[in-house]
């Protein structure tokens, strides 16, 4: 095994947890970008976990040194009593503990648990390890600089480490990093609570404060898979809720994480869920949520809703300014035209309801051609970023879609003979118009 993969072997714990990872996390991007990052991690699975029978040690049978973390991690703020903790309600008994274990090691500061009775070479053990671990990284998405579970041995005890994110140059100043997320977190929930009445407004406000202040930032990306030894420590962050909330930039799970740290914080029923944005290819990870508004389950994706950018001067990209809400609020049935939920290790609830959907809620659905209803609508939206209906049948989409660029959008008071675009959705007959 060569030095490269002995030294990264080292480092990484459990198996499932990474190889979600590699899929997830990275967000969704082009074909290229994958092949990048499968030759950046190019291991076979049991290459993360080792070979079974690791002894004592801190490490793996390889005789990599861990060291045990030492000094206090900061908490947030709002950690652990108002997270939203659905992956956890669905362990069994054994793997709560191990959760809770995680729980406690940041909670004290400690940064690791003990357990004893567990066995690196039974399958029913280490399933449950990667499990408790898996759900604690969805549930506390608070905790934005573990981006890992270590697992090691010692003298016949198993010990879980949240893991921080390698490149913190800045873990002295973690504190600093703290407060500046908890404060971004308090004023942005303030905003919501002081504009919003209700829980459909309080989610549709996070849904857009993100979609406005955030974007994904493909140039970090690149920077992080081609240059790894040499990009800036802050481009781990696109991966995070900090990134997103505090930063401004992030991939999909960022956007994920930041989401259900602000429904957590606002009391709404949040879920961070994994899968893939294609449903034909396997390796185009992704992530987005699930929220719950009276008693219905409903997916957010707010990455895809947020999908429109430019380039500035410099090349760089940057927000175009144009909020989508296609992906607000949508069925299963509605997701699945694009996407692909990952229930692998844990499954979802069949999302049946639409009351609560953006274009039903509003009345921005179209049934029928009726390019005049359209009309109506845009009318009504004069102070939103763009146009945005949807029609119930897609084809009708494209109908008017040639109707306005025939000349129908200058039945549109407000809207002027400026740069525009017309773009619609064949699977779920959502369309926009963006202008400037």
């Amino acid at each position: 095994m060569n030095k490269r993969k002995n030294t990264v072997k080292k480092l990484i714990a459990l198996a499932a947890v990474l190889a979600l990872l590699l899929s997830v996390l990275t967000g969704c991007l082009d074909e290229d970008f994958y092949d990048q990052l499968n030759d950046l991690l190019e291991y076979e699975l049991s290459d993360y976990l080792g070979d079974p029978g690791a002894t004592d040690g801190y490490g793996d049978t390889d005789g990599g040194s861990f060291v045990k973390p030492s000094g206090k991690t900061p908490v947030p703020a709002a950690v652990f009593e108002e997270s939203y903790t659905y992956y956890y309600d669905l362990l069994t008994a054994k793997e709560k503990e191990l959760y809770d274990g995680l729980v406690r090691s940041v909670k004290d500061g400690s940064g690791y648990v003990g357990f004893s009775g567990y066995n690196t070479q039974n399958a029913a053990d280490m399933n449950a390890v990667s499990r408790a671990a898996t759900a604690f990284l969805y549930d506390r998405c608070e905790l934005f600089t573990v981006d890992d579970v270590y697992y090691y041995t010692d003298g016949g005890t198993l010990y879980l480490s949240p893991k921080n994110q390698e490149y913190w140059e800045y873990m002295s100043s973690l504190d600093k990093y703290q407060k500046a997320f908890d404060e971004k977190v308090d004023k942005v929930v303030a905003e919501i609570e002081k504009n919003c009445s209700n829980d459909y407004e309080k989610a549709l406000y996070a849904h857009d404060y993100l979609v406005k202040n955030a974007f994904y930032d493909h140039d970090a990306v690149d920077e992080v898979m081609n240059y790894p030894t040499s990009y800036s420590p802050v481009h781990d962050l696109i991966f995070s809720a900090y990134g997103a909330l505090v930063n401004g930039q992030c991939v999909c799970a960022g956007y994920a994480k930041a989401y259900k740290v602000l429904l957590d914080r606002l009391g709404i029923p949040c879920v961070y869920v994994v899968g893939w944005g294609d449903v034909v290819r396997s390796d185009v990870g992704h992530a987005w949520n699930r929220i719950v508004l009276d008693g219905e389950s409903y997916y957010v994706d707010i990455t895809w809703d947020d999908c429109l950018e430019n380039k500035g001067s410099d090349g760089r990209f940057q927000y175009s300014g144009t909020v989508l809400h296609n992906y607000f609020n949508v069925t299963t049935d509605e997701l699945e035209q694009t996407h692909k939920i990952d229930e692998d290790m844990f499954s979802q609830p069949d999302c049946r309801a639409d009351d609560y959907n953006y274009f039903v809620y509003n009345g921005y659905q179209i049934d029928g051609y009726n390019f005049g209803k359209f009309v109506e609508i845009a009318e009504y939206q004069k102070s939103e970023t763009c146009i945005n209906v949807r029609f119930s049948n897609p084809s009708d989409a494209a109908r008017a879609q040639n109707e306005f660029k025939s000349g129908g959008w200058s039945r549109i008071s407000w809207l002027k003979k400026v740069d525009f675009v017309f773009s619609f959705d064949g699977d779920s007959g959502c369309a926009f118009v963006a202008y400037q």
